[in-house]
Formats: structure tokens, C-alpha cells, sequence
């Protein structure tokens, strides 16, 4: 029914390229060289890169047209010899594509350099400076009477700095500028000279004190000042008083009438007021609280004394009248005040004081001034924004002098010369920087409004003017800078300096000026295209013309954003937050789109299929040079776009398409990896071609064709790297295809490289003529070896992993992880397809051993001299392993050990097998196993691999190799160790309790109970006749006791099927027994246990089987029975095993 195992005793314990000699200069491309490509090639065009725009697009022109007899000369890729086919295509499409991105840099430089000659024509207006002036200055009226107002002003100069020397030569500088005559002047002269003197006043502006010195016994004052001419003492001024301070402040103006200018003097005295005259004795004490130094406790005490019967004097100071300098004096004066006989400082006051002689003169000043600039500017011949404030001495003394008489303020005056200015600016240009000094002086009176209404709107109408001047400047920059660049842009900052002043001044908020600028932006940036389009015209009958010429528009445009964004960007951001760049970009977004993507839809459509054969030549150089055209015009909308999302700062609503230039480009891309693929088989059939199979260099175990190919897959990374797709799902995709078809292309060179060693074998001078492999084929392993290599770097360089980064964050995790395992597939599934072509060879190389390893195998088994063979058998081995380690790579020697290895002992089962078969004698197997462990350790070393096939080999050789006894030892130590095994924690057939003692020779075994036991009906046979799996391998015709390769005769089979059939006969005899028993007990059975020491009488003890009684019809029987046996005194308990066995007693007193 079933039986156990117990142990007696206890056991011990116990794995460079000749292609590149071959490339075709890109000059020979069918594909339209670019533009500098040619120019590094052509010295007459580098020369006059620095001439003028017409000169270049006539440069352009002649070089976008190449010589058809270069391209015949330079366009051969290879041509077979014989009658077979002739490729005549190109091959340089790989230096096209890579290379169009190093030469756009340069491409953009010419660009700049070009840009600054764009408009290199004269806009400047030419003014005619004939004897007429062109200012109109003199168009009104009333010029004479102006002319004899400044001779009287000039005849009476004020001011002590008045250059009264110079008067005859002011004098006949004015008659020049108001065109006077001699005899005329002379008139006007004489006229003036007998007008009275003018009567000369004093503008006194009392402004602030500081320091004074205290007068009351709180340690302050109440100052306040009385002023007069020293020329009229008796009718002093005086001006308001200021409480409780010591630095008052008045800001106080006084018109003071001088009598003699060179005599009279001013006097100016700073009186405390005395708040309580009359105060009384007690009043006075009271104020004692109010002390807060010696000086105020001094003064309490010399009131009380001699109480002040008036104000009381602080200081006092006096001055010059004719010591004023002509433009007056604004300064600081020291107080004083004599104690006795000395002079103490009482403080300081602040005064502004200069000297007029009339008033509202402001008209006469702006006619005077403008009629003195436009002589200036007539005299010196200016031209346009040349002239800053270079005024002569007489012109300055001349206006000086009138601004002074006129009591003209510095306001009037920037006033007066901001309106001048202008109405000359409009006429001819002045430099602009001579505004920004007027405007700053002029920014705060105006925004507190205290310049009269009349002169304000004079003010904002010529403002207006002036930013209408201003905004042509600029819609005209591009002109301006081409001229003189250096000049130009300093006028441009000032003129944006200058409109940030006026912003502020009339307008707060971000309309009108602002608004003006940016319109005269837009318009520039449309003339700017215009005119581009307009000397390179997008519209041509030949589609390559219109590519070449559109990438040409591109790079001109991305230029100019350059430019703007390096020359004028922070000029305008910084004056006026307008952003140059961002206004430029999206106008001509919005034009190159239009002239833009038809195109390019109509290249993607001229772009054909492309498919290999090699049989016959597919005419692909329209495709090539499209494709390598369209190509170049990626790269420039590519830099175009990348500068204007990096400048854009918000999107408009409705303009999101301009940000995904590269969904015109989709059908491009899939096109150019077609033509990627062409081309890396026709670099890879020329590659095997040229390939002699001769290493690199001695370092090296690869030949050229390998470092061509993988030179192709750098390329092709290399464009793929270039292109820098910015879609993160389309760059999956196209990743993607990118695998499959390196995949495709490595072997696709595998099995060329295959064909190559074959064809061109080359057996090594050796000695030994038992060598299976040649050098060539080595060189062709290592070839396929070095290029699969490369499929993990490959992968890795094409940015994948940033790729599924974003994917994860634009997708999530769950389509990133899908994405990934894909990925993963791909490379695992290339790697393997080019492994197995390697394995391949390796094959070819196994079945040729293969022969040569089993005669040695079976003549070494069969002859007595089974030393020699074995050495022969291993010399052979070790002369072909020797020579192909020294010429694989040792990935490669790896594989081919991995082959030899499993030749041999494919060989060597066969061998076993077959004997088997014919039942040859145990010395056989013995000898074939210890060629096994020799070959084992041969090949493997102590490092045995867990090789299924290997253990089967191993098993049944030590089967069929092993003595009777020890086969029966190996057979009981088996089943105890699966029945000690950890994972055997289940008892499906039931279990049984015993206890046993060993003392000395004497056993004692006690049979206790039993539990859960199963009938026998559970154990029986299934429907097909099989007995349940553990039970399988101890019977006779399990598949290991019978040969793979059965070669057994048709009289060996008719014996085995009767075997079947008395097997079959017997079984069905049992399980008639079984059922009659079944139905007897009801399910039940009627255990008893037998007790035996094994192994057999054969050679071991010789110990009689002993059993318990019967327990009817149960499935927990207890028996509690004793035996006692008695082992010899030489048996070894090593190799005894209890052996307790549970049967059911059948209805006859038969065991079942």
C-alpha cells in the first residue's frame, strides 16, 4: 500500500573603415549643395562676402547653380564589374544631412553679415544750403524789430561775467544771421544806441535758512527777514516770520529796482519776533520750565533783567549787486553779527537772486533762437543727426544775454529750445540726444502743471510732431542701421529715451506713444520681409528653387531676429516694455507660414517610396535631392522657431499653430528614414564589398566593413539628434521605426558578411589539417558581434529615456511603462535576431566538428588504448579553441565554447543512447563516462552550468556505470532523500508513527498507529493507464530507460508489445481485486505493517521481514507492537535503511 524509508546511521556530509576611403564629396550630391558648402569652396565668393546686398544676391545666385559637370564628376557611388547591375546613385546623403547642421552657423553668419548691407542706400534728406536759408525763420513779420530789440540787449549787457569785449563781434554776428546790410545796420544801430538806458531790476527769492541761532528760552526762534538796497534805506521789505524754528523756510520772491547797478548793494537782515512784549516778572519765572539749554536759561535770565522792548536781531549779511554773474546766483550766504568788536556767525540763508530788464519776451526768444540755429546749421553745412549743441560763443553770448534781460527761467529756456528744436528736427534731423537734457528739465513742470496752458498745448503739438518724426526713425531703423550702424544706434536709443519722457509726461497709460511705436515696428518688420521676398522671391517655377530660396528667406529672417533681439531688444524693453523680438517674430510667423507649408506639402508629395534591391537599381536621386533640400529648410524653420519660443512670452488666442511648425514636416521625417535605410544598405553592400577581411589594426579583431557600418548607425543617430523632434508621441513612434530598421540593416550586414566569408575562404598555413574555421570567418563573427555592440549605446544616445520621461508626464506612468516595455522588446528582440545570426555561423562550425568529435568519442570506448583517444579527442579540441580565442573577441569565444560544448555532448548522448540500445558491457559506460567529466572539465571547468540536458547525461552515465550494489545504495538514498526533503510537508497517501533504538547490535522498533490512510481505489490507474507521476520514474519502461535514437530491431518491438499487453493483463486482474475488496469493506481497508531492513540478502543482512496484526476496516489503526532484531556484527550502517511498509489485507488473506 505504501512504505517509508528510515535511515540507520547518519551519511557525511558533501562559466577603422575603408568606406571612409571610399566617400563621395558632398559637392557631387544630386541633392543641392547648400550655400556655404559652395562658398568654402569657391575664394572669389568668400572674398566679396563684405560687399554690398545686390552684390550678394548675385553671389546667391551664381553659387545656388552649380556646374552640372562637378555633380557628373562627383555623383558615381561604386560600379560593379562584368555584366552585373550598375548603381549609379549617390552617397553622400548621410554627410548632407549631418553636416547641414554645422554649416547652418555659418549659413547665419553670411546672413548677419549680409543683413548690415541690406539697405546700404542714402534716406538721409539732403538739404541745399544755399545764401536762402531752407528754416523759413525770417517768414514773419517784425524781423527788423527783433533784430534792433537784441542789438539793444547786446549794446547793455548785464552781469558781472558779461563779455563786453566781445560786443562788435556779437553784434556782426547778428547781422549775418538776420542777413543785415552795412547801411541798414548802421540805421538800426544809431537808433538803438540813443534809447535810454534800461532800467536794470533784482529778482530776490528768499528761499531758506538754516542753523540760526536761538533767541527765546525754548532754545527756538521766530525768524523773519527785512531786506532794501542800499541805495534806498528807507523803504525796506520785509517777508513773513516763521514760528518756533531755526531752519525756517520762506520761498519768498521780491522785485527789487536797482538805482545805480554799479553802487547799490544788498542788505539783508533776520529778526526774532517777540511774541508777548510786555511779559511780567511772574510771566517770565513761570517760563522757567520752558529751559532746555545754558544759552535759553542765559536768555531768561537777561530778559528778566532788561525785558526787550523790540524785535531782536539774529544776523545779517549784505552784497554786491554788480558782483552777480549774468545767469544770477543761487547760494548759500553766511550771517553775522558784531559783539563788540567781533564778528560771531549767526547761521546761514539761502538766496537766489539775477538781474533782469523786461519781461514776456518768450516769443522773441524762440524766433531768436531759431533764426540763430538755422545759421549754425547753414554755416557749418550739417547734415542729418550730426548736430548737437554746438552752438558758436557769439550765439551763446547772444541768447544768454536775451534769455537774462527777458527774466527767462531755466524752464522757459528748455521750453524755448524743445520748440525750436523740433521745428528744425522736422526739416533736417538733429542728433536726438540734444532732446534728452530739454525733456528731463521740462518732465516735472509739466506734470505739475506749472507751465502756462497756452505753452502746454504749444508743448503737446510739437510732442506730437515729434513722436511722428520719432516713429518714421523707426519703422526706417533697418535702413538706418545699414547705412552706419554705429551712428545710427545711439540716435535710436535717444529717440526711445526720448519717448519713454514723453510717455510719461502726457500719457500714463500704455496707448497712444506706445501704441505708435508698435505699429511702426509692425510696418518695419512687413517692409522688411517684403523687400526680402522681393530679391529672393519664394515663388519660382522649380520647386527646388523655391526650397533653396525659402531656407535662404529663413535664415535672412532668423538674422534679423538676431540682430533685433542683440541690438535692440533691451533698448525698447527698457524704454518702453515693448518687446521687439516677440512683435518681430510673430509677424513673420505669420508670412513665412504662408509662403511656407504648401511647399513643403508638395515636397513631402515629390518624395517616392523607396525600397532596396539589390538585384536591381532604384533611381532614387529626385527623392535624395528633395529630400536633402527639404531637409535643410527644416533646420532653418527649426532655428527660426526655437529663437521665437524662446522669446515668446504669451500665446495669442487663435495663433497656436505657428508653435507646431513640425507637424508639416511629419510625412518628411517617415520619408527620410526610408531614405536612411536605402542608403545604410547601400553603404553596407559597398562596405562588404570593399572589405578584405583583413583587421583595422593589430589592436583590433574587427575589419573595415564593421566600423563603415557602424559609422552609418552614428549617422544616422547623429541626424536623428539634429532633427531634435519636439513631439514627444511622434518621437516614440519614429524611435521606433528608427530600432526596426537598424535592426533590419545590422542583419541584413550579417548575412552579407556571412556570404562573404564563405565566398572568400581562406584556410590558414598550418600544419594541421583538423582545423574547422578560418581567420576570415572569425573577422566576419567579430564583425556582427562588434556591430550589435552598438545597439545598446545607439538606443541610448537617441535620448530615449527622456522621451518616455515626458511621455510619463504628459501620459502617466501606465503608457510611459508601455512604451518602455516596448522599447525593451525591440532592442531584446534585435539584440537576439543578430545573436542568432552569429549562432548560425557558429552552428555551420559545430556540424563540421561534429563528425570528427564522435569518432573520437566511439573509438575511444571501443579500443583498450581509451587514454590515447581521449587525448587525440582533446588535442583536437584544443587546437581549433586555441586558434579561435586568439581571433574572437571573447564575447564570441564564449558563444563558440557554448557550441563545441554542446556538439560534443550532443555527440556523446548519442553515443549513450545507442549503446544502451545494444546493451554494450559496463566497462563501456564507464569509460564513456570518465571521457564525460574529462570533457566536463574540459569545457567548464569547477563551474558547471544548470543544464537540464547536461544532468539527464550525467544521470543515466552514472546509471548505467555504476556496480549492482552501488546502483542499489544510489536508488534507497534517493528515495530517503525525498522523503527527508524540506519541501515534502504533505502526506498524501497517509502517515505512520514509530519509535526505534539502536543500542549496540540490538534494534528495537515500536509500530505505533497510523492516520489518514487511503484506500488502494485512490492509487489506481487513470483512465489512460498511467499511474500518478511520483510512481512513474520506478517503472520499467519510463522514457529514461529507453534511447532517444531508437535503433532497436522489429523483433525487439514485438517483445516489448507483449510486455504491454501482460502488463496491461495484470493491471486489469488488480483492479477486479480492488473493487471486490471495495465493495467488502465499504471504503474501508484493513491495514498491517511490515517491517524490513534493506538492501536485500544479496551481500547485506540477512534479517527475517516481520509484520503487525491486521486492524479491520479502518483508516486509524493502532497497533502498538514491539520487535526486537539482532544485527550482524558486520553490517554497515551507512547502507541499511528500515523499510516500514503499510498493505491492506485482501478477501483471500492476499496483501493489495
Amino acid at each position: 500500500m505504501m512504505s517509508c524509508i528510515g535511515r540507520q546511521g547518519t551519511l557525511p556530509d558533501r562559466g577603422r573603415s575603408t568606406l571612409e576611403r571610399g566617400r563621395m564629396t558632398s559637392e557631387g550630391s544630386g541633392c543641392g549643395p547648400p550655400l556655404q558648402m559652395l562658398l568654402d569652396q569657391n575664394r572669389m565668393i568668400q572674398v566679396n562676402l563684405a560687399r554690398g546686398f545686390w552684390r550678394g544676391i548675385g553671389d546667391i545666385k551664381e553659387v545656388l547653380l552649380p556646374n552640372s559637370s562637378s555633380v557628373e564628376a562627383n555623383s558615381m557611388f561604386y560600379t560593379d564589374k562584368g555584366n552585373r547591375s550598375v548603381l549609379l546613385e549617390e552617397d553622400n546623403f548621410f554627410e548632407d544631412m549631418t553636416s547641414l547642421y554645422k554649416r547652418q552657423k555659418v549659413l547665419f553668419q553670411r546672413s548677419c553679415e549680409q543683413l548690415k548691407d541690406v539697405y546700404k542706400v542714402d534716406i538721409t534728406p539732403v538739404i541745399k544750403l544755399n545764401q536762402t536759408s531752407p528754416f523759413g525763420e525770417f517768414e514773419e513779420a517784425g524781423g527788423e524789430e527783433l533784430y534792433a530789440d537784441v542789438l539793444y540787449t547786446i549794446l547793455n549787457m548785464i552781469g558781472k561775467d558779461a563779455d563786453r569785449n566781445g560786443q562788435f563781434e556779437m553784434i556782426e554776428h547778428l547781422r549775418k544771421v538776420f542777413h543785415i546790410g552795412p547801411q541798414d545796420h548802421m540805421q538800426i544801430y544809431n537808433q538803438v544806441v540813443n534809447r535810454p538806458k534800461p532800467v536794470v531790476q533784482l529778482s530776490l527769492c528768499l528761499l531758506e535758512a538754516r542753523d540760526l541761532v536761538s533767541k527765546q528760552v525754548s532754545g527756538t526762534s521766530n525768524p523773519y527777514c527785512t531786506f532794501y538796497l542800499t541805495s534806498d534805506k528807507k523803504n525796506p521789505l520785509s517777508s513773513s516770520c516763521k514760528p518756533e524754528t531755526l531752519n525756517p523756510v520762506w520761498n519768498e520772491n521780491y522785485n527789487l529796482e536797482l538805482n545805480d547797478l554799479a553802487k547799490d548793494r544788498l542788505h539783508i537782515d533776520v529778526w526774532n519776533f517777540e511774541t508777548v512784549p510786555g511779559e511780567g516778572m511772574v510771566d517770565r519765572f513761570r517760563r522757567l520750565s520752558e529751559v532746555k539749554d545754558s544759552r535759553g536759561l542765559k536768555q531768561l535770565i537777561s530778559t528778566t533783567v532788561a525785558p526787550p522792548t523790540s524785535d531782536r536781531l539774529i544776523g545779517h549779511v549784505e552784497m554786491g549787486v554788480k558782483e552777480l554773474p549774468a545767469c544770477g546766483s543761487n547760494a548759500w550766504w553766511r550771517l553775522y553779527k558784531m559783539d563788540g568788536k567781533q564778528r560771531k556767525e549767526r547761521g546761514e540763508i539761502h538766496l537766489i537772486q539775477h538781474l533782469y530788464v523786461r519781461r514776456g519776451k518768450l516769443t522773441h526768444q524762440i524766433r531768436l533762437l531759431r533764426a540763430l540755429l538755422s545759421y549754425e546749421l547753414v554755416r557749418k553745412e550739417a547734415t542729418a543727426y550730426t548736430w548737437r549743441d554746438s552752438f558758436c560763443k557769439e550765439t551763446l553770448g547772444i541768447l544768454n544775454q536775451h534769455a537774462i534781460q527777458s527774466k527767462m527761467s531755466r524752464v522757459d529756456t528748455a521750453l524755448t529750445r524743445f520748440l525750436v528744436y523740433s521745428q528744425i528736427h522736422l526739416i533736417l534731423p538733429l542728433d536726438c540726444r540734444v532732446f534728452l537734457p530739454i525733456l528731463e528739465k521740462l518732465r516735472k513742470p509739466v506734470l505739475a502743471n506749472q507751465i502756462p496752458d497756452e505753452l502746454v498745448n504749444q508743448f503737446h503739438e510739437m510732442s506730437e510732431k515729434l513722436v511722428e518724426n520719432f516713429s518714421t526713425f523707426i519703422r526706417k531703423h533697418r535702413l538706418y542701421m545699414g547705412t552706419n550702424s554705429a551712428k545710427y544706434k545711439v540716435q535710436l536709443e535717444a529717440i526711445l529715451e526720448a519717448l519713454h519722457i514723453l510717455h510719461t509726461m502726457k500719457w500714463r497709460t500704455r496707448n497712444d506713444i506706445v501704441l505708435q511705436v508698435e505699429d511702426a515696428l509692425l510696418a518695419s518688420v512687413r517692409e522688411w520681409f517684403n523687400f526680402v521676398v522681393e530679391k529672393i522671391p519664394s515663388e519660382a517655377t522649380c520647386s527646388n528653387t523655391r526650397m533653396k530660396n525659402l531656407t535662404r528667406i529663413t535664415h535672412l529672417l532668423l538674422a534679423d531676429l538676431q540682430e533685433g533681439k542683440r541690438e535692440y531688444h533691451d533698448m525698447f524693453w527698457e524704454s518702453l516694455n515693448i518687446d521687439y523680438v516677440e512683435i518681430s517674430y510673430k509677424e513673420f510667423d505669420k508670412n513665412l507660414t504662408l509662403i511656407t507649408k504648401s511647399l513643403i506639402d508638395q515636397a513631402c508629395d515629390d518624395m517616392k517610396p523607396i525600397i532596396f534591391s539589390e538585384e536591381e537599381g532604384t533611381a532614387v536621386k529626385s527623392s535624395l535631392t528633395v529630400g536633402t533640400q527639404l531637409y535643410e529648410l527644416y533646420l532653418a524653420l527649426q532655428q527660426f522657431y526655437t529663437l521665437g519660443f524662446s522669446v515668446v512670452k504669451h500665446k495669442d488666442a487663435g495663433q497656436d499653430e505657428f508653435t507646431v511648425f513640425h507637424v508639416w514636416f511629419i510625412r518628411a521625417v517617415a520619408k527620410w528614414l526610408d531614405i536612411a535605410l536605402y542608403k545604410a544598405m547601400v553603404r553596407i553592400v559597398k562596405a562588404v564589398k570593399l572589405d578584405d577581411l583583413r583587421r583595422v589594426d593589430e589592436m583590433s579583431h574587427h575589419s573595415s566593413s564593421a566600423v563603415d557600418v557602424r559609422t552609418v548607425l552614428s549617422q544616422i543617430r547623429t541626424f536623428w539628434t539634429q532633427l531634435s523632434w519636439p513631439d514627444v508621441e511622434t518621437s516614440y513612434v519614429f524611435i521606433s521605426r528608427i530600432l526596426d530598421d537598424v535592426c533590419r540593416a545590422i542583419i541584413f550586414y550579417a548575412d552579407k558578411m556571412c556570404a562573404k566569408a564563405e565566398d572568400e575562404i581562406r584556410i590558414l598555413s598550418t600544419s594541421s589539417l583538423s582545423l574547422h574555421c578560418s581567420e576570415e570567418q572569425c573577422l566576419a563573427i567579430n564583425n556582427i558581434d562588434y556591430v550589435k555592440t552598438y545597439i545598446n549605446p545607439f538606443v541610448s544616445e537617441l535620448g530615449i529615456e527622456g522621451i518616455l520621461s515626458q511621455l510619463e508626464e504628459q501620459k502617466g506612468g501606465l503608457v510611459a511603462d508601455a512604451c518602455r516595455k516596448t522599447i525593451r522588446t525591440l532592442m531584446k528582440n534585435s539584440i537576439e535576431n543578430v545573436e542568432n545570426q552569429i549562432y548560425s555561423i557558429l552552428e555551420g562550425l559545430g556540424a563540421k566538428m561534429a563528425p570528427t568529435i564522435e569518432r573520437f568519442l566511439f573509438e575511444g570506448q571501443t579500443h583498450c588504448s581509451s587514454d590515447a583517444d581521449r587525448r587525440n579527442l582533446l588535442q583536437y579540441l584544443d587546437e581549433n579553441l586555441i586558434f579561435l580565442k586568439q581571433r574572437l573577441v571573447a564575447a564570441n569565444f564564449e558563444r563558440v565554447l557554448s557550441v563545441m560544448w554542446a556538439v560534443s555532448s550532443k555527440s556523446l548522448s548519442d553515443i549513450l543512447h545507442k549503446s544502451i540500445e545494444k546493451r554494450k558491457p559496463p566497462q563501456f559506460f564507464v569509460n564513456l563516462y570518465e571521457t564525460f567529466k574529462i570533457l566536463l572539465n574540459f569545457f567548464y571547468g569547477e563551474k558547471i552550468p544548470p543544464d537540464m540536458n547536461l544532468m539527464s547525461t550525467r544521470r543515466l552515465l552514472e546509471l548505467f556505470s555504476a556496480e549492482p550494489d552501488k546502483l542499489i545504495d544510489s536508488f534507497y538514498r534517493e528515495r530517503w532523500g525525498e522523503q527527508n526533503s524540506p519541501h515534502n510537508l504533505s502526506f498524501p497517501s497517509g502517515s505512520i508513527s514509530v519509535k526505534l533504538q539502536l543500542t549496540g547490535s540490538h534494534l528495537r522498533i515500536l509500530v505505533m498507529n497510523c492516520r489518514n490512510l487511503k484506500p488502494f481505489s485512490h492509487l489506481r490507474r487513470s483512465q489512460s493507464g498511467d499511474l500518478p507521476p511520483e510512481y512513474a520514474k520506478f517503472i520499467r519502461n519510463h522514457r529514461l530507460n529507453k534511447s532517444s535514437n531508437n535503433l532497436s530491431s522489429s523483433l525487439g518491438s514485438k517483445v516489448e508489445t507483449m510486455r504491454d499487453k501482460v502488463d496491461s493483463w495484470k493491471m486489469s486482474l488488480q483492479e477486479v481485486r480492488v473493487r471486490a475488496h471495495m465493495s467488502a469493506n465499504n471504503g474501508m481497508c484493513s491495514p498491517y505493517v511490515t517491517v524490513k531492513l534493506v538492501p536485500g540478502p544479496q551481500g547485506s543482512v540477512s534479517i527475517s521481514k516481520v509484520r503487525t496484526g491486521s486492524r479491520s476496516r479502518t483508516l486509524f489503526p493502532i497497533f502498538d507492537e514491539t520487535f526486537d532484531l539482532i544485527l550482524p556484527p558486520d553490517v554497515r550502517y551507512d547502507q541499511v535503511y528500515v523499510l516500514l511498509s503499510v498493505k491492506d489485507l485482501g478477501p483471500l488473506g492476499d496483501k493489495i
